[in-house]
């Protein structure tokens, strides 16, 4: 078993029709939090490679979030999964399986954080993110924040223009 890609998103869902991995805001390198401290539900997305001799083991991964110093932000999950005997450990070949999972993560300070998978023998995959402090809109000075979300929260709120369903193009003024 072997992890193939590992990363934190805002929503991460394994579709059980499809088996597909829809994933929203993926590949974050950064978390950003109103204040500290904060909750927040990281989403962690796995693709795992499976080498046909290894269909019908159990396998048990570890997740945890720490602060770089070590020091927890999440309690310790293990999640065990097999993969049964079937079709697919005919054909000698590995195949991908994706699973996704939501971690209630508790930020107490900012700085670099990581995601860490890992089986009773080692770490597996480390996911690195920086935790940052955003401004409510203003700052400490009472300047204007440049955020892209401060700028759509601004009171008063930006006039809305009225939108034609006719093409441009095809409007005859006379």
């Amino acid at each position: 078993m072997r992890i193939e890609s590992a990363f934190i998103a805002d929503h991460a869902e394994v579709n059980p029709a499809t088996r597909t991995l829809d994933v929203r805001s993926g590949f974050q390198s950064s978390i950003r939090v109103p204040r500290l401290p904060f909750r927040h539900v990281l989403a962690l997305a796995l693709v795992v490679q499976v080498a046909s001799d290894e269909y019908g083991r159990a396998f048990t991964l570890g997740i945890d979030v720490d602060r770089v110093d070590e020091l927890p932000v999440m309690l310790h999950q293990d999640f065990s999964f097999e993969i049964p005997r079937g079709m697919h450990a005919a054909d000698g070949v590995s195949h991908h399986y994706r699973f996704a999972f939501s971690l209630p993560v508790d930020f107490y300070d900012v700085g670099l954080h990581s995601v860490i998978v890992g089986d009773e023998d080692s770490d597996v995959a480390h996911v690195q993110f920086i935790v940052q402090m955003v401004t409510t809109g203003r700052t400490l000075t009472g300047r204007a924040s440049h955020e892209p979300w401060a700028i759509l929260c601004r009171h008063p709120p930006v006039p809305e223009v009225p939108q034609h369903s006719v093409t441009p193009w095809f409007v005859h003024t006379e």
